[in-house]
């Protein structure tokens, strides 16, 4: 497998585990009724849920860059462990 084909496979790698992430803590029935404040949800619940979602995004475009520029893409750990709802 040469430079590029790894490339792609690691940015799809994370792109797929940003959705993961986010859909794990945030499924979109849940995403649907934070937004609408149904079932109790209120203001804070959307600003914590969009600072989570954000958070990861903004972990993925990190990723996506260190992705682009490394010279051996299969060393890089995709990691969102830290990152809490």
């Amino acid at each position: 497998m040469n430079i590029t084909e790894q490339r792609d496979m690691m940015l799809a790698s994370c792109k797929m585990k940003t959705e993961q992430v986010i859909y794990g803590a945030y499924p979109g029935y849940k995403q649907l009724n934070i937004i609408r404040q149904g079932s109790g949800y209120t203001q804070q619940d959307i600003v914590s849920m969009n600072a989570f979602i954000d958070a990861v995004r903004a972990r993925c475009d990190h990723y996506e860059s260190v992705i682009s520029a490394a010279e051996d893409p299969s060393e890089i750990i995709i990691d969102y462990s830290d990152i809490k709802p």
